[in-house]
């Protein structure tokens, strides 16, 4: 810990908020607590490193630096409703095994790349190629180390999601029951018609980005095993 003072700390978080910060404020939450408030965003000290309030001279957003910050509550998921038609996709069967691919509504490739680097960053995951999918899929596996996951939380060995090439950007990934019908609920994906495993639409615009983002954290979370296979 080491303390700023107001100048200091203004050329990092901005004046207004510095001296907001410098004043003798008191804050206790005990009846929204009784009322059933459960905080799930990041703390004041995790955004101002790591959030909104942090400034990058690589020009990295805030967001896109909160690398591991999950803000969905896996436990009690409330994720916003995909916007417009669900896209076209493929539909493999166990007579014709194909690809369950997305064939609309395409990612843009930079936010296909950007989610790719945000799940490559996370601390124990390495990029390989996948064991279940296409060739030119990248797959994102656990070191074995860091895997307390249950079976469930793998597609096979240690890879718990992949995103398909270009052309398509979407994602297979494992998720704990109550987030993965929570997704397909609200329109991010479906289930693969043979595996079950939840294919995860890729993301349209910077919205999307950040709850597709979230979803993945969930799986990233299921295969590390802080979360169980009924979550």
């Amino acid at each position: 810990v080491r303390r700023w003072t107001v100048e200091e700390a203004a050329e990092v978080v901005g004046r207004p908020l510095a001296e907001a910060l410098a004043c003798d404020q008191g804050l206790r939450a005990e009846n929204a607590l009784a009322l059933g408030w459960r905080p799930s965003h990041p703390g004041i000290i995790q955004d101002l490193v790591a959030g909104s309030y942090r400034s990058s001279s690589t020009g990295s957003t805030g967001k896109e630096a909160m690398t591991g910050a999950l803000v969905v509550d896996p436990r009690h998921p409330d994720l916003p409703s995909r916007q417009g038609p669900r896209p076209v996709t493929t539909q493999p069967s166990a007579d014709n095994p194909f690809p369950h691919q997305q064939v609309t509504q395409t990612a843009p490739v930079e936010l296909q790349e950007r989610l790719f680097r945000r799940a490559a960053s996370l601390p124990g995951v390495t990029v390989q190629d996948s064991c279940v999918s296409m060739p030119g899929a990248r797959a994102f596996h656990l070191d074995e180390e860091m895997a307390g996951g249950p079976e469930g939380a793998f597609q096979c060995a240690r890879e718990f999601a992949h995103i398909h090439p270009a052309g398509d950007g979407s994602l297979h990934l494992t998720l704990p029951g109550g987030v993965r019908e929570e997704a397909q609920a609200k329109g991010w994906g479906e289930p693969h018609p043979i595996s079950g495993t939840l294919l995860l639409f890729g993301p349209r615009n910077e919205i999307e980005l950040e709850t597709v983002w979230q979803i993945l954290l969930v799986s990233y979370r299921y295969a590390l095993g802080d979360l169980g296979p009924d979550t």
